[in-house]
């Protein structure tokens, strides 16, 4: 509905007339975009194998599970700071990772990418086609589960416990909304979408089915795991309780000082820590389902720098050269 795009039935925003053209490069953007999502996997992947695996060789208490929640890993100390910086570059790249696979999507294509991308920030989701549209509402999703993101790795959960829960319950809806989103804009791609470079290269539909199959599969993994994770493990899993003080000290043998700065403030008798000794099945099976649903969103984001459409725009642009486009 904005920049020049025609106003769809239902849709009330304004129709712009099309902005005059203007020399864009191009080329420096495509480079930052195509390795975003690389980046925010390398970097997602790492700061969970930093935490996980400070937290399993210090023998840090994680509530008597023997594979910890990815929050435990960073909730305090050292991996408090690894934990909140990563996955805040994570968000960072999968910000990124999202104009790259809209641009792919649209239907002005790579090669009007600002006005593009100022549709998908400004635009309301109801122009072009259906495919347009659909991605339009995925990205600006994806872009609003970001920030929460973020939010979830800075509130640790024994000091903003409620905060952190909140914000990883938005990240992880979101996303689930996203990618079933981004999904079904990918398969309502044609053969018509194809740029030149794609038709010129025999393997280049081959590719596309490859990515599209990849793209299905870890989004059915993801769903799958999601489930299991939150809705299911939410209601079969039994009240989280805290720590109590003598059980730390005693059973866990934490410290005496280390359980008493640790005191909970609306009951000196427990602890800051969570004890998930109650359930440990259940626990144990939500904090596995969240693992592969973290990996499953970080591998999605990684299959769109082998998109062929937007393999074929960054090998087919010299570097240095600009691309006259609307703007």
């Amino acid at each position: 509905c904005l920049l020049g795009r025609r106003v769809q039935a239902g849709c009330h925003c304004a129709s712009l007339p099309a902005p005059a053209a203007s020399a864009v490069s191009l080329m420096p953007e495509l480079k930052v975009f195509r390795w975003s999502a690389i980046a925010a996997g390398v970097v997602g992947v790492l700061t969970y194998i930093i935490c996980a695996g400070t937290t399993l060789a210090t023998g840090a208490y994680i509530g008597g599970m023997s594979w910890p929640y990815f929050s435990e890993t960073g909730r305090e100390g050292a991996t408090y700071f690894i934990f909140a910086i990563g996955l805040t570059s994570t968000a960072i790249g999968l910000g990124l990772t999202a104009v790259t696979f809209y641009l792919v999507l649209s239907d002005d294509g790579l090669a009007q990418a600002p006005r593009s991308l100022a549709y998908a920030l400004l635009g309301c989701p109801c122009g072009g086609s259906a495919k347009e549209r659909v991605a339009n509402a995925a990205f600006k999703v994806c872009i609003l589960s970001l920030p929460f993101m973020a939010l979830l790795g800075w509130a640790s959960t024994i000091v903003y416990p409620t905060v952190h829960d909140a914000g990883a319950y938005a990240f992880f809806v979101l996303q689930t909304i996203a990618l079933a989103l981004w999904t079904a804009a990918n398969n309502m791609r044609s053969p018509s979408d194809r740029t030149k470079s794609d038709e010129a290269s025999d393997g280049a539909a081959s590719n596309q089915q490859r990515v599209r199959l990849a793209r299905n599969v870890v989004a059915a993994v993801f769903l799958v795991n999601f489930i299991l994770y939150l809705p299911v493990g939410l209601a079969v899993n039994c009240e989280w309780e805290r720590l109590p003080m003598d059980k730390c000290i005693k059973e866990e043998r934490l410290g005496e000082e280390y359980c008493k700065d640790r005191t909970l403030d609306s009951d000196v008798s427990k602890t800051k820590l969570w004890d998930y000794s109650d359930c440990l099945d259940t626990n144990n099976m939500r904090s596995i389902t969240q693992f592969f649903t973290i990996v499953s969103i970080l591998l999605f984001y990684c299959t769109v720098p082998f998109d062929s459409r937007w393999l074929a725009a960054v090998r087919s642009a010299p570097v240095g050269t600009t691309t006259t486009v609307p703007v």
